[in-house]
């Protein structure tokens, strides 16, 4: 397999996956707003925040494609990873909401 194909292949199962993935938009959600907050807190103007929310947004997405291109595809997906990766966003929805709320 070359170059070229494995890209290809790996581009197939990527784009569709992750933008039907509650757990990926949740998390970029909470990851642009978190910039979005942080940056008008430090005294940064809307267009700078908004600018710095999307840019780190492709970044995240760029991040979310290199970590697909190097990993192994999970052929034996169950229900207890999807049961785990619930827990762990709602905990980390938690902690949100608290630190936003301490502002």
């Amino acid at each position: 397999m070359n170059f070229k194909t494995f890209i290809s292949e790996r581009n197939k199962s990527f784009w569709p996956v992750l933008f039907q993935n509650p757990f990926f938009i949740a998390m970029s959600l909470l990851f642009v707003i978190g910039k979005l907050t942080t940056n008008l807190i430090m005294g940064a103007s809307l267009f700078n925040s908004v600018r710095s929310g999307l840019m780190g947004f492709v970044l995240y997405i760029f991040a979310c494609y290199i970590i697909n291109l190097l990993s192994q595809p999970n052929i034996n997906h169950d229900e207890k990873d999807d049961a785990d990766a619930k827990k762990s966003l709602i905990k980390i929805l938690v902690w949100f909401v608290l630190l936003l709320a301490a502002l």
